[in-house]
């Protein structure tokens, strides 16, 4: 047997928002539908907790097609943040801004010399990152999180590079 839910009508709702709110973020944009059919709530809870999120300007919302039937379309706002993926390989510096519906915004390869040295690659990094934002219309304010790759293993006891050959220095 199911242990009731307790607390609060407003603990509730925004435990569904962020139940949407994840859903969003995982699949992408969806009907509310959709939306229902992943979170497990009802359709007309979704149809209130979207239309107060579209209010705050958490999501958006814009008119589809699916199986043939006009549709809400819900997206989370760009306004909330982007993210921004930096992946820097032993030959190549790649860059990639994404919003929180996992929508590709910009991206951004730029070719590094063989064994080049953090004091070039790390500026290079962040002048395209400032390109990209540029690109795309947005602030260095709306960045909610940046993510590093590199192309080798993290000594993470020294804090330092595990092996040579990458960002020597």
């Amino acid at each position: 047997m199911n242990s009731p839910v307790t607390g609060s009508q407003t603990s509730l709702r925004e435990a569904n928002m962020t139940l949407i709110f994840n859903a969003i973020t995982k699949y992408g944009a969806m009907t509310q539908v959709e939306i229902a059919e992943n979170t497990g709530l009802s359709t007309a809870t979704v149809s209130i907790l979207v239309r107060k999120m579209v209010d705050d300007g958490t999501l958006t919302t814009s008119e589809t097609i699916r199986s043939g039937r006009r549709a809400l379309q819900v997206a989370i706002a760009r306004q909330v943040g982007i993210g921004i993926g930096i992946h820097i390989g032993i030959k190549i510096l790649q860059i990639c801004i994404t919003d929180f519906s996992q929508k590709i915004l910009a991206e951004h390869d730029y070719p590094l010399p063989l064994n080049h040295k953090p004091d070039v690659t790390i500026p290079e990094a962040i002048r395209l990152i400032q390109e990209s934002i540029d690109s795309i219309g947005a602030s260095r304010s709306e960045i909610a999180s940046i993510v590093i790759a590199l192309a080798c293993p993290v000594d993470w006891k020294h804090q330092q590079i595990g092996i040579p050959g990458i960002l020597r220095g």
